[in-house]
């Protein structure tokens, strides 16, 4: 006689396939772009000396295929034993963090270059940047103390694969994505006025591009943890633990993309000569970069 399940179960199972199904093409979709980009990659990491800008983008590029690999046996092993779970739930939870932090230093180098690398700003930024990190450091730190391996699956396990899941976390919890979210609106506010000042005077296409990436980026963030936030309310906590590596990889993907669309596009208009054309090359004058502004008239 074939076992009965209670449709509860069998709900919850379909859910968890689902995201699973989800995660497989956001790692697809990673794996298609590396092929689409890996020659424009090596060009950009090769080209100039080596900066704060590229080790960020190193770190956005290949840390998601280590927080890859580290969901793939909590969503998709059988039984694992609860300790090894446990430790899985924590290299998911700071590699989340900190791939997130550097896809968010991206932005951060890009608006100190298009404020002309003012010191000012930069002291702005990294305070800002250090008055949201500490407090989602804590969060986590607490998240991870009183962190619990659910048993929720247990008796419906034979229907899915995968069984490592944490508790339903803190409500503080969700406080990490509203200071994200506030982050990112000073990087977007800073961003739009400089374009703004800038593109009253000069028209470049690198202007356009940078303005964009801001908007888009922006909204993307922001719906992303909108959606994290709605989660942790009101979604199972399966929901919660996979919904926050999705966030992290979409956005790592995101970033290096607009990164390496900027560098391209400035490589294209450096080799060009248009008229009525401005450029914008951005990066750290420690590490060898400078902001340059380069206007070709008729």
């Amino acid at each position: 006689m074939s076992a009965m399940y209670d449709p509860a179960d069998i709900a919850v199972a379909i859910d968890i396939q689902q995201l699973d199904c989800v995660l497989v093409a956001v790692v697809a979709l990673y794996l298609f772009d590396y092929a689409l980009n890996f020659d424009a990659e090596v060009a950009y990491i090769l080209s100039g000396k080596f900066s704060i800008t590229k080790c960020l983008y190193l770190a956005c590029r290949y840390l998601p295929i280590a927080l890859a690999g580290v969901q793939w046996p909590t969503n998709f092993a059988s039984n694992i034993n609860m300790d090894d779970c446990a430790v899985l739930l924590s290299l998911n939870l700071w590699l989340t963090v900190t791939i997130l932090c550097c896809s968010e230093g991206i932005f951060l180098c890009r608006v100190y270059a298009l404020w002309g690398c003012s010191k000012r700003i930069l002291m702005i930024l990294l305070s800002s940047f250090m008055i949201t990190l500490i407090p989602v450091i804590v969060i986590m730190g607490n998240s991870q103390a009183s962190m619990t391996v659910s048993d929720l699956l247990t008796e419906v396990s034979p229907l899915i694969t995968g069984n490592c899941f944490p508790e339903p976390p803190d409500q503080t919890y969700f406080m990490s994505y509203v200071l994200l979210l506030l982050f990112e609106a000073e990087i977007f506010l800073f961003t739009a006025y400089r374009v703004h000042i800038h593109y009253r005077h000069e028209r470049g296409y690198l202007l356009k591009v940078m303005a964009k990436h801001g908007i888009f980026y922006f909204i993307f963030a922001l719906l992303f943890s909108l959606t994290n936030i709605l989660v942790i309310f009101l979604l199972p906590t399966y929901y919660c633990a996979t919904f926050g590596v999705l966030q992290a990889l979409s956005q790592a993907l995101l970033v290096t993309r607009m990164q390496l669309q900027l560098w391209t596009a400035d490589q294209d208009s450096s080799s060009a000569s248009l008229p009525l054309t401005s450029t914008i090359a951005f990066a750290m004058p420690e590490e060898g970069m400078e902001l340059m502004s380069r206007t070709s008239r008729e």
